[in-house]
């Protein structure tokens, strides 16, 4: 079934190296603080972030989708490097496809990575 986080105001998101197996619902949040989503491999059931709020960049680094991944309706006020392409060994890999859809904010930046 999987993980679901909606309607939360988070102060702080910890989810280095995590795997949603069995997939994710991140949906009408707020997040306050930058987001490191490293090592986060193996997600085989959807992930969905939708009409969320993130203050902080959000960070993916190295993370293996082989399920399908949806970012819609969210708003990435310092950005992301989801898309970004920078070392082939560890971009990010959508094996099960990927949905973008009415997003505001950059999702292949660094320019406001935090330091790992």
């Amino acid at each position: 079934s999987g993980v679901t986080i909606r309607n939360c105001i988070i102060t702080e998101l910890k989810i280095h190296a995590t795997w949603f197996s069995e997939g994710l619902l991140f949906s009408d949040n707020v997040v306050l603080s930058d987001i490191m989503h490293e090592m986060g491999g193996h997600n085989h059931g959807t992930i969905t972030l939708s009409g969320n709020i993130f203050h902080g960049f959000f960070c993916f680094f190295d993370c293996q989708f082989t399920g399908q991944v949806i970012i819609r309706n969210n708003i990435f006020v310092k950005g992301s490097d989801l898309l970004y392409r920078e070392n082939k060994g560890f971009d990010n890999v959508f094996d099960g496809g990927l949905i973008l859809d009415n997003n505001i904010g950059k999702l292949d930046t660094i320019d406001n990575c935090p330091p790992m």
